[in-house]
């Protein structure tokens, strides 16, 4: 990601890049190795949440993006802040890879 100054249609179009379904239950897929047993246990938690209809085009792809945010909503309400800025780091280089 470039640090240049965008103008609102560009950040928006960017954000949604990040900010779906796919890509988060993508990143979540990168990040499983580096999970601990307990994180793996909210994950599949998380996965397993009844959420009714879904705007996903791919429902197994909403499930783990629900379960990606819960891990997340987890370990900031655990106030685990340094694990949620290693996980944010890992995060930043799977993008970083991928360009």
């Amino acid at each position: 990601m470039e640090d240049k100054i965008r103008k609102p249609n560009q950040l928006h179009q960017q954000a949604i890049d990040y900010v779906n379904a796919e890509a988060q239950a993508d990143l979540l897929d990168q990040l499983r190795s580096d999970l601990t047993e307990e994180e793996k246990t909210i994950v599949r938690r998380g996965r397993n949440v009844s959420t009714g209809g879904s705007g996903a085009k791919d429902r197994t792809a909403y499930q783990y993006s629900t379960a990606f945010e819960a891990l997340l909503g987890y370990l900031y309400l655990a106030e685990e802040e340094a694990r949620l800025k290693e996980l944010f780091g890992l995060m930043r280089q799977y993008y970083q890879e991928q360009k």
